[in-house]
Parts: structure tokens; sequence; C-alpha cells
């Protein structure tokens, strides 16, 4: 139903629908479903750095709040859940079943954020096992990139990102993505680059911050 070959093609042509310019074509390792979403995010992220004002100091173009360009990633990555996207721009023949099928799988990355986020404030190691409804080896927990602030980042990137996708399909309609002027809103935001901060920009948006609830909203299968 998803070809790998054609995820670079599709984020191509998002970019393409949002009037962005086009920039060095994202590949995959994975395979189908995981190779979109791999495509998807890069893209987003990829397009949200590159988007910061020349202008800026350094700082605020290269040591930005992770979070930022990690929601513009969850936030092509999610139009993978989006029927409409899949029609339209993959062309995909049952773009419902591949929707459901990526929610789910967004379900289970949003629990494996919260419960990494969780594991790290020394709770209950077996947080992760819990969370996502399968056993997780403490084999793979130990090779697990879980030091730092990754987690907690993917968090809120995560959380950003169903608030810009609200923003977007309240202002721009369920077709946001095929919309100009809803990729002129978001070169707007990434012109701004590390002078944006995850939280008051959510609350601009109609938010309450970068509230993990909003995380929880779209992992429950609720409209994001």
């Amino acid at each position: 139903a998803l070809p790998t070959e054609a995820a670079a093609p599709a984020a191509a042509r998002t970019g393409d629908l949002l009037g962005m310019p086009r920039g060095a074509p994202a590949s995959a390792s994975g395979a189908r479903l995981a190779a979109f979403a791999e495509v998807l995010r890069t893209t987003g992220a990829s397009l949200a750095r590159a988007g910061a004002s020349p202008r800026l100091p350094v700082e605020a173009r290269l040591l930005a709040d992770p979070a930022l360009a990690g929601a513009a990633g969850r936030l092509f990555e999610g139009l993978l859940c989006d029927p409409a996207w899949l029609a339209r721009v993959v062309g995909a023949a049952e773009p419902e079943a591949i929707a459901r099928t990526a929610s789910a799988a967004r379900m289970i990355g949003a629990r494996v954020s919260a419960a990494r986020v969780v594991a790290l404030g020394g709770s209950d190691p077996e947080g992760l096992s819990r969370a996502i409804g399968v056993d997780w080896p403490s084999e793979l927990t130990l090779a697990d990139a879980l030091a730092g602030l990754a987690p907690l980042d993917d968090l809120r990137a995560r959380a950003l990102a169903a608030a810009v996708r609200t923003h977007l399909r309240e202002t721009f309609g369920e077709r946001w993505f095929a919309d100009p002027a809803a990729g002129a809103l978001l070169r707007e935001l990434w012109l701004e680059g590390g002078r944006l901060d995850p939280d008051e920009l959510a609350r601009e948006l109609g938010a309450p911050g970068a509230d993990p609830a909003l995380v929880a909203h779209e992992a429950a299968g609720a409209p994001a």
C-alpha cells in the first residue's frame, strides 16, 4: 500500500502544495509505513531548520530548542494519519486503512516517549512495557538512547505539533496541507528560529502550552 520509493516524492509534493522551496530529498532506511514516517519527519524538521532567518544570531539558528524542529517533523509525519492527504498526495487505494495503522503507530510512539520521560525520572522500570502493551526487554533498554533530554524533547515536540495541527485545521480547513497560506504561516514561524519558545508558541496558537494532554488527545484517536 505504501511502496518505499514513493515516500520522497510524496514529501516533495506536499512541499510544493504548501509553496515551500525544495531541499535535498530525504531518504529512509526502513520500508513502507516506517519509511514514509521517517521521510516525512526528516523533511519537516529539515524545512524548519533551514527556514530560520540567516540574520539571526548563531545560537538562534543552530542552537534552537530541539522541540521546535521536532514539532515540524511530527507535523509532517502526522499526515500519514490523514486519509485526505493519503488519497490526494500519495494516491493510496485504501487511505482509511493506512491512516488507522499510522494512528496506532503514533499512539505507541507517544506512549513510548511519555514512558521514557518517566523512566528518566527514576520511576518504575517496567513503565515502557506497560505503556506500549508489549514486552520491552531490558537488554534493549540498555542499548537505547535514554540519556539526556531526548525523550522529553520528543514529548514536547509531539505536543507542539498537535497544537500547530489543530490551528492549521481550524484556520485553513482539513486540507491545510494543500493551502499555500498554511505553508506561509509555517515559514513565518520557522523564520524566527530559536527566538521562539515552544510553550509560548503553543499558547499563541490557542493551546494551553506544549501540554502533554495534547499528545494524549491524539493518542486516544481524537481529531487533532
